[in-house]
């Protein structure tokens, strides 16, 4: 994930006049709304390729995947989630093959643009206690993908452009 050079800037050196802010975009087809989070106590409005939205701030943890890692996962951890999102999330719960899709993205202060590749996830693995939702975003396994077999595999004699 390419990370621009004010971000690079930002996260090695011990500067006090620039922050820099995660974000998380939560969205489901059974959500009232898309959800714009961000990580700090004042909301923020930025650019998410086009249109500018608010990220409403809202206490969550996160952890970065390691690098170097073949899998990306985000582990997310929402404190003091109220029950207005614990109903949205157990309206995503009932549809089982439509995960919850996130995005996290990263800005700095003077800037309304993302100052990463924009990361998109799915959310796996969600527990809910009365205290916090904590969660996994992690890409779709590429390895877990079924190959097309019989009438759907991909023959030469069907697609002549196909070298095999």
């Amino acid at each position: 994930m390419p990370i621009s050079e004010e971000l690079k800037e930002v996260y090695t050196s011990n500067r006090t006049d620039t922050r820099f802010y995660d974000t998380v975009e939560l969205s489901h087809p059974a959500f009232s709304q898309v959800y714009y989070l961000v990580r700090d106590t004042s909301a923020h409005l930025w650019n998410i390729e086009g249109p500018s939205v608010t990220f409403m701030p809202y206490p969550f943890r996160l952890t970065l995947p390691e690098a170097g890692s073949n899998q990306q996962d985000l582990a997310l951890s929402f404190d003091n989630v109220d029950r207005t999102f614990m109903k949205e999330l157990e309206r995503a719960s009932e549809e089982i093959k439509t995960p919850i899709d996130v995005i996290y993205r990263v800005y700095i202060d003077g800037s309304s643009f993302c100052q990463i590749t924009p990361l998109n996830l799915k959310l796996t693995n969600i527990v809910a206690d009365p205290f916090a939702v904590s969660a996994t975003a992690s890409r779709p396994s590429l390895y877990e993908k079924k190959i097309p077999t019989g009438n759907e595999a991909f023959y030469d004699s069907r697609f002549k452009g196909l070298w095999l």
